[in-house]
């Protein structure tokens, strides 16, 4: 990764870990055929949506992906919502929300609200849903659109979702020297997919300020916050 970020630059090297963290799709499972996935749009902006075959409820789960922004599809949480499906029985939406680099904040916080959004007004008459009981769940990177999503309706006195899901989401960049940073680099340094290196560059790229190694090093030292 760091071979191709010095030849290439940090956006093939963003490429690069994309197609790594898609090869898990070449071995998943074959989908249960009590489940139907249709990839539709909903606000001019892709969405996956799994269907049970029999609802128990007529809630539903706005599902938005992690991936740093910049990586990761709703594809790759198939296996994850099935189980869900399983055990909730309910109609779960993911969203394919556009990606940093190429779509920098707010894009992507903005389409996951068209997509609530709409869902909310509209587009609840069509997936049989009550439109008073969305419940807001994402990881990681989209833990934080999650949390971002639902302060601006509570800002904007709008429809608030039932609830917000949020698993081991990104809430702050602020200290990459706090505990766990340094159990890191005490324990597994040199043997992880994600590292504190990888989490600066996405917040860059996420935020379109240059990914250069002056501005990583910045952060990795708390020196990006005065």
């Amino acid at each position: 990764g760091e071979l191709v970020h010095d030849l290439f630059g940090p956006r093939y090297r963003n490429i690069l870990t994309r197609f790594l963290l898609a090869i898990p799709r070449l071995f998943y499972f074959f989908l249960p055929i009590r489940i139907t996935i249709r990839n539709e749009i909903i606000a001019n902006t892709q969405v996956r949506v799994y269907y049970p075959k029999k609802r128990y409820s007529n809630a539903m789960v706005l599902f938005i992906h992690g991936g740093g922004w910049a990586t990761l599809k709703p594809v790759d949480y198939d296996f994850l919502i099935v189980r869900f499906i399983k055990r909730l029985g309910m109609l779960i939406i993911s969203i394919n929300y556009r990606r940093s680099p190429e779509y920098r904040y707010p894009i992507p916080i903005d389409d996951c609200e068209a997509v609530y959004r709409e869902l909310v007004t509209v587009d609840y008459k069509r997936y049989g849903i009550d439109p008073t009981q969305i419940f807001l769940m994402g990881d990681s990177a989209g833990g934080n659109i999650v949390a971002v999503l639902a302060q601006r309706q509570l800002r904007a006195n709008f429809q608030k979702p039932k609830s917000q899901i949020l698993i081991y989401p990104v809430i702050h960049p602020f200290d990459f020297q706090s505990p766990s940073y340094q159990q890191y680099y005490k324990l597994f340094r040199g043997y992880s997919m994600l590292n504190p290196r990888m989490m600066a560059q996405w917040y860059l790229h996420y935020l379109g300020i240059p990914v250069t190694r002056k501005n990583t090093r910045k952060i990795l030292k708390n020196q990006h916050i005065r």
